[in-house]
Parts: C-alpha cells; structure tokens; sequence
C-alpha cells in the first residue's frame, strides 16, 4: 500500500501498526522495507507509534483520544513512547491549559529519527520549549548540532531519557528495537549539550509548563527566591538551590 502511495505522489506516512524492527527477523525485514521506501522519498513517522498532531495547523494523524486541546502556545514535544507522550500532552493542555504547537509521538523511526524531529522543533519560530521522551539516539552528532542551536535561540531542550538499568534497555529492544546507549556517556553528553535532564513524567511536566511560561516572566538582575513555612524545608531548598547552582540572594530590608 505504502509502495502504491509513493508512487502516487503521497510523500508522508504515519505507520500506527507494530510488528517492524522489534519483531524478530521477519519485523526487521518489513522494517528494511520501509527503509527503502523512506530512500525513495517517503517521510515516515512511525512504525508502532500513535501518530501526530499539530495544533496550530489543525492536522490530527492520531490514534489516541484527544480531549479540546487548548490553543497554540510554546511547548513542542515527542516521544519514543506513545502513552507517555499523550499523558504529557493531556496533563500540559487540560489540568495546566498550557497549549501545544506540535504534539509528535513516534516509537520506532522508520526514517525520521528523533534527531530530525528535535531539529524541527528548534527551527520551528513559534515553537519555544522542545519537550523529548528519548529511549535511544540514532545519530547523537545530529543532535548535538541541534542543542548547539537551540542554544543560540535561547530555547531550551527538555529530556526524558530512560535506559540506565539493564533491564530497562532490554525493554527498549524490546519495545522499539533501538539501543539505549551507555548511561554515563549519553548523560555527560547530555549535560554538555546544555539539555535540561528530568528523571520523571511529573518533571516533565512541570518543567514544560514552567518554561513555557517563562516568556511573560520578567526578567531581573539577581536570583531566586523559594517560599516555604518550615524551617527544615528552608534548608532543604537551600541545599537543592546550591547543588543546582541557583542563587538565593538575601533578601531587602523592604521585603523582610
């Protein structure tokens, strides 16, 4: 079908259906087919993904339910994991109203890479904060010239990346057929790249919303300041503050 697409003029698929380069050698020869096909032009989101939304276009090639999305605002995001990715979006969009511009969420790349949808996202103007839920990287030299980017638009990248534990990258071949990568090469590269790393979904969460909001903050000369009613939580926040390297200034005799 896909062959007959192509040769049609469709120059775009999302591929929702399993059973590629995770499933054994017959999964892989179907995934090498689709290989070839991305060789002769064909834009692959997918296999074994739920799809793609793009708010501010109004385009839904999705297979999970999306609740009223809100309207277009900062944050862009995909996932190497559908449900992690839709948990994301409906968290962000329906209890933080935090809008999307773009809503990818793709498992296993039949040609496009995370690479190429970080690098979109970058690019993308109206597009802010890049949020990624990352199992694996396929070309990493790519994505190291993408953060560099993003640097220099001032755009942070925020990342998910599972695989640390042994079992957990077994389960990434399983799930997706990619390899996770060394932890401690792929963090320090992270770290060097300038990513802003969160080890949870509520992180994520959080750091998005945070971020994406941070266009109608104003912005000062001086640090932070963290509220708190307790005076071992004050403490707490200090030694967080400084392991992060956060300034939490004195404050003026005003305010106190």
């Amino acid at each position: 079908m896909l062959t007959a697409a192509l040769a049609s003029g469709v120059r775009g698929a999302v591929v929702l259906s399993s059973g590629f380069g995770e499933a054994g050698p017959a999964g892989r020869g179907r995934q090498a087919e689709l290989e070839r096909l991305a060789e002769r032009g064909l834009l692959i989101c997918g296999p074994n993904c739920y799809g793609v939304f793009h708010i501010r276009q109004g385009a839904c090639q999705f297979s999970a339910d999306v609740r009223s999305p809100c309207g277009p605002a900062g944050w862009g995001s995909f996932s190497q994991s559908g449900g992690f990715s839709h948990a994301i979006g409906e968290y962000l969009m329906q209890q933080r109203r935090v809008g999307a511009q773009l809503h990818r969420l793709v498992w296993q790349p039949g040609r496009l890479t995370v690479e190429d949808y970080v690098e979109f996202l970058v690019e993308d103007p109206a597009t802010t904060v890049v949020g990624a839920f990352v199992e694996g990287f396929k070309q990493p030299e790519r994505f190291h010239r993408a953060a560099a980017r993003a640097r220099e638009l001032r755009k942070p990248i925020v990342v998910l990346k599972v695989g640390r534990s042994e079992n957990a990258r077994q389960a990434m071949l399983a799930h997706t057929g990619s390899l996770a990568g060394t932890p401690e090469i792929i963090e320090a590269a992270l770290t060097q790249w300038g990513a802003v790393r969160v080890s949870s979904i509520n992180e994520m969460i959080d750091t998005l919303a945070l971020l994406s909001a941070r266009p109608a903050i104003a912005v000062t000369a001086g640090g932070s300041g963290s509220p708190a009613g307790l005076g071992g939580e004050c403490g707490r926040a200090a030694d967080a503050a400084d392991r992060a390297g956060i300034e939490l200034p004195a404050l003026s005799d005003a305010s106190v």
